[in-house]
């Protein structure tokens, strides 16, 4: 019979090798996503809509420049689409958020 310590050893190495590496490829992927900055984009976009809203008076329209799309439900504005963020807002008006345009148009409850 031929050494099988030695096989035994060297296997334990490989497994220990591809486990550093998947534990450095994890920590390069979520370093990057917080490079990038997504989800603070997504954060502030929202509560930068959210605060404009509450200070509008009606006939305002308010033109977004953000790439990041932008939904309204409620008494709430969503940012993003994977892993949306979600921004209260109070206005007493009549909120209309024409998505394709990228506008929010604010005028009187009838």
């Amino acid at each position: 019979m031929k050494n099988k310590r030695g096989q035994e050893l060297l296997l334990m190495h490989i497994f220990y090798i591809i486990f550093i590496v998947f534990i450095l490829v994890s920590l390069i992927y979520f370093t990057s996503n917080a490079a990038k900055g997504e989800g603070i984009k997504k954060r502030v976009g929202a509560k930068q809509i959210a605060l404009l809203l509450d200070a509008a008076q009606p006939e305002t329209i308010i033109i977004l420049s953000s790439d990041i799309p932008i939904k309204k439900e409620d008494n709430q504005i969503i940012a993003g689409k994977e892993n949306p963020f979600s921004y209260s807002f109070f206005s007493p008006f009549k909120i209309n958020l024409v998505a394709e345009e990228k506008r929010i148009e604010i005028s009187e409850k009838k």
